[in-house]
């Protein structure tokens, strides 16, 4: 019988790593050196087996190249993050550009590319490379469903989102990185993204250090979408995910 197991590790701004039933890594947004929420050396990382970056920033990008010289992972993203990483050095056969609806597979892993309603802009200096910001639908190779929503402010399909692809889990940007960047989702706003997403659980995320709006968005869950399991995870801890059971380590 298939162990329908996954665990997923957050490590603050909107910093995942999720490892498989088949023991798969998957690094989603890894901004780690500068993070002040992340208490883990880069080296950590580099088992990475697959990298996805919702778009092109700071906190979003975060040290991806450095992982992706340090490893053998597989970069999923958007054509400017893309043609940024090769201008890096990463070799093209090791990246692979997807756009909304696009569907890449990875050893029984597949991602879905969503909208994300935000910006994607990657500046080198003497080059300034926009795109598509956008969200993921991981689905494991248990087929346990993780919805990364990268940086989106709330819109109406984000419902549609949910009815099309039925998250298990939904990871959620509740505040700012940190004092003076946009809110794009302030805690009511994500309860209400939370509530069209309908996924079973749901992981607040992106929010500065020291801040209360995790229990903000808890409250607010309480009163939009009570029926959704709200799980405050600390920096550098994790869930494992069992469909419809979770386990805190």
């Amino acid at each position: 019988m298939r162990d329908n197991t996954v665990t997923i590790a957050y490590f603050g701004a909107a910093a995942f790593k999720i490892t498989t039933v088949k023991g798969k890594r998957i690094l989603i947004d890894p901004y780690i050196t500068p993070n002040p929420l992340c208490n883990k050396n880069l080296e950590y990382f580099y088992d990475a087996d697959l990298i996805l970056v919702s778009h092109g920033a700071f906190d979003h990008l975060g040290d991806t190249i450095e992982i992706m010289r340090e490893s053998k992972a597989i970069l999923i993203c958007g054509p400017e993050v893309a043609k940024y990483s090769m201008k890096m050095g990463i070799p093209k056969e090791r990246v692979r550009i997807t756009i909304y609806g696009a569907q890449e597979e990875f050893e029984g892993i597949r991602t879905k590319a969503v909208d994300a309603r935000h910006i994607s802009i990657l500046d080198t200096g003497t080059e300034t490379y926009y795109g598509m910001p956008m969200g993921f639908v991981i689905s494991t190779e248990n087929d346990i469903r993780i919805y990364h929503a990268g940086d989106t402010a709330l819109f109406s399909d984000l419902r549609l989102t949910g009815m099309l692809y039925k998250p298990n889990v939904f990871l959620v940007g509740i505040s700012c990185v940190a004092e003076g960047y946009p809110v794009e989702m302030n805690p009511s706003v994500a309860a209400l993204a939370t509530l069209w997403v309908a996924a079973n659980a749901v992981v607040p995320m992106h929010y500065p250090p020291g801040s209360d709006e995790p229990l903000k968005f808890r409250e607010a869950l309480k009163v939009v979408a009570p029926n959704v399991e709200p799980i405050i995870l600390e920096p550098n801890s994790q869930i494992t995910y069992r469909k419809y059971q979770l386990k805190v380590d």
